[in-house]
């Protein structure tokens, strides 16, 4: 995974990116990743992930060149809270989804408070990217559409069909300004 669009992604292995089942040798995905295109002041705008992302890790307005963080946390952290640096300091300020248990809109983590990650899946992923970076959109060679997307992917650890699937979740926030009309959204593959 990357945190820029690409949901399997061959480049941090040069390989194909996804190994399924782990450990296996036998690979299902060469890449893949979100697109994103709709129209901003009657031209076509795109934010799209192929081969090589237009998206940028990190919210609307980060650095483009900033650290590309993957959060991820599992199930099982619930029982050793301190043992994942990623479920105490889950980027709840950031617009990744947790449970607020004392109801305060803070997140306190548990042991010491109540809250937690929203565990959707036995594993959960969640990341946030933006296509602001003008320079990054050389795929197209569009302008942005001005979006920011938090991502959250999860998977179960079960022996049914559910074991064998990889959720994904995308949520576009319009941050640039743009009236973005006609917009669609897929999974390039």
């Amino acid at each position: 995974l990357e945190n820029s669009g690409m949901i399997v992604s061959h480049r941090p292995t040069g390989h194909s990116g996804m190994e399924w089942p782990a450990g296996e040798n036998k690979y299902s995905n060469f890449a893949s990743g979100v697109w994103f295109t709709g129209k901003v002041n009657d031209l076509i705008h795109t934010a799209v992930a192929e081969y090589a992302p237009e998206f940028s890790s990190g919210p609307w307005g980060a650095d483009p060149n900033g650290e590309d963080k993957l959060f991820i946390v599992n199930r099982s952290d619930l029982a050793n809270p301190f043992a994942n640096d990623d479920f105490q300091n889950w980027p709840t300020n950031l617009g990744a989804p947790w449970v607020d248990n004392d109801g305060d809109g803070i997140y306190n983590p548990m042991p010491i408070g109540t809250d937690h990650p929203e565990f959707i899946g036995d594993q959960v992923i969640w990341y946030v990217m933006n296509d602001g970076d003008a320079g990054s959109h050389a795929i197209f060679g569009t302008e942005p559409l001005g979006i920011e997307v938090r991502v959250t992917i999860w998977g179960y650890n079960r022996t049914n069909a559910f074991g064998d699937m990889m959720f994904v979740k995308a949520q576009a926030y319009n941050k640039g300004g743009n009236e973005i009309k006609d917009m669609y959204i897929g999974l390039w593959d």
